[in-house]
């Protein structure tokens, strides 16, 4: 059953086994210090993930191993088994203790193809699954689910939605950043590689049993937390593999009307968070899922100002400065002056409106409208 709001008790329930450290960027280290192994991964300290001894892929030091290809901004793994598979199903399975891959952006999905040598086969790529199922028990035949937990499906009429990672179809309209062809009958999805005519890569409908073996894909995260109880800022505080150079992330334990965002954040010298890359929204589901309850919402830094649609730091949120961030059927451009965005981030249950945004008051269908809710700010 989904909260409609982050409770204070809940939260520090959740983040008391992290121990209660600083968490404010101003670690210099060039080296892993000496908290690899307590759980959280501290990024400006050198560490990749988090050891517990016994999870593949983390060594004692701290840092990640790949058999395949290593993401140097989000530290996640690449790698192709030796089998092929003729359903998704049985493709899932062969990646032990990894997830079948899935894509957050077109250039995600542009490295693995150009870092795995394995996938490479005569006249262009060896063709592989990709995470993505057709949804069930709906009349919307082009809606598709993930098959992994904590991150979007995707939909034709959902604008931030980016699981998938080419538009097959380019006049579908509100396809986002990174829509997905899969609009047909057919109840998987692949990736069919680079080939001359689409030399990005494409994500393809596919049957669910194929006649012809797919190749097989997995992705590996990182092992670790990324979230600790911050009391001194009154929240929790959230570092991310690709952006802890650049900045850190408070969710705070107060609940808030849209109208003191930005005053919330600011008595914490921080401004409401603005999502520069669809992979940063993306570790922030995943780190906000690590606080273990069924669903939180909180606000961002995207309001409707003058108007339009505005982030926190100026730049307007129309679709084509940064990724969108709208969840599926949400009416974003009939929102009414003041209207702040929300996040949705769930656990556990495969969504594809998952880890995106509302606008509020609306909400998820059937649920009643968001009047409060804590704030997602990031420092600096």
């Amino acid at each position: 059953m989904r909260k409609e709001t982050l409770a204070v008790s809940g939260v520090a329930a959740a983040a008391l086994f992290v121990v209660a450290l600083s968490c404010l960027p101003d670690l210099t280290l060039d080296r892993v210090g000496p908290w690899c192994g307590n759980g959280l991964i501290e990024y400006d300290a050198g560490e990749e993930c988090e050891s517990n001894g016994s999870t593949s892929g983390c060594t004692d030091a701290c840092a990640m191993t790949c058999d395949g290809y290593k993401d140097d901004a989000s530290f996640h793994c690449y790698y192709v088994v030796p089998q092929h598979a003729r359903t998704i199903f049985a493709a899932r399975g062969l990646c032990k203790k990894s997830n079948l891959v899935h894509f957050g952006s077109q250039d995600e999905h542009n490295a693995v193809l150009q870092n795995l040598k394995a996938l490479r086969d005569t006249g262009g790529y060896a063709p592989f699954y990709v995470a993505l199922q057709q949804a069930t028990g709906t009349r919307i035949t082009t809606r598709w689910e993930p098959l992994v937990a904590g991150v979007a499906g995707w939909s034709p009429t959902c604008p931030g939605c980016y699981q998938g990672v080419v538009t097959l179809d380019t006049d579908q309209p509100d396809a986002g950043d990174a829509g997905c062809a899969c609009q047909n009958a057919l109840q998987c999805a692949s990736s069919m590689g680079r080939t001359q005519a689409t030399p990005g890569g494409q994500i393809a409908p596919i049957g669910c049993v194929s006649e012809r073996p797919l190749g097989v894909v997995c992705e590996r995260n990182p092992s670790g937390n990324h979230t600790k109880l911050c009391p001194e800022v009154g929240g929790i505080c959230i570092t991310l593999a690709s952006t802890h150079h650049k900045k850190s992330y408070v969710l705070t334990s107060q609940e808030v009307r849209p109208p003191e965002v930005d005053a919330t954040c600011a008595r914490i010298g921080a401004t409401a968070v603005v999502f520069d890359t669809s992979l940063e929204r993306e570790e922030i589901a995943e780190a906000v899922s690590e606080l273990g309850d069924s669903a939180y919402k909180f606000w961002i830094g995207l309001s409707k100002t003058g108007g339009k649609w505005m982030w926190a730091d100026g730049v307007a949120g129309d679709f084509g400065n940064r990724p969108s961030v709208f969840a599926d059927r949400i009416e974003v451009f009939g929102a009414s002056e003041g209207m702040r965005a929300l996040i949705t981030v769930t656990t556990g249950v495969p969504l594809v409106d998952n880890g995106l945004a509302h606008v509020q008051p609306q909400s998820v269908a059937n649920e009643p409208p968001i009047t409060v809710a804590p704030v997602l700010c990031q420092i600096p």
